[in-house]
């Protein structure tokens, strides 16, 4: 990820407004929303900022040092798992369960492991 200043991030999202109009926006005091730029973002104020401008939460938590540059890009590149074929799904469970250490548990039928809900039609 390119390495830009919140402020810049602040200003592409909001066309540039003025942090005085930020802060009524997303209800915190304009000093404090202009001492945690030079400080440091809290969490609540970055979530806050990309809720009210509809920009994406995590590339913001990114920017503002909230999550490293590793932790953006694995949210980025995670998987539906609902959109994994059966087959991938089966090897990769295979994988984990054939691993040392796998608890003996999961060598029971699975719905020892867990209740198992029938499908509804």
């Amino acid at each position: 990820m390119k390495h830009i200043s919140f402020k810049d991030h602040l200003d592409t999202i909001t066309g540039s407004k003025s942090l005085r109009s930020i802060a009524a926006e997303i209800d915190v005091n304009s000093a404090t929303l202009t001492r945690q730029l030079q400080d440091g973002l809290k969490f609540d104020t970055v979530v806050a900022i990309c809720r009210t401008y509809k920009s994406p939460i995590i590339q913001a938590l990114g920017i503002a040092g909230l999550l490293t540059g590793d932790e953006v890009e694995a949210v980025a590149n995670a998987t539906d798992l609902s959109q994994v074929d059966d087959a991938a799904l089966v090897a990769e469970l295979t994988r984990r369960m054939s691993r040392p250490g796998t608890p003996a548990i999961y060598d029971e039928p699975l719905d020892n492991v867990v209740k198992l809900e029938k499908p509804q039609d």
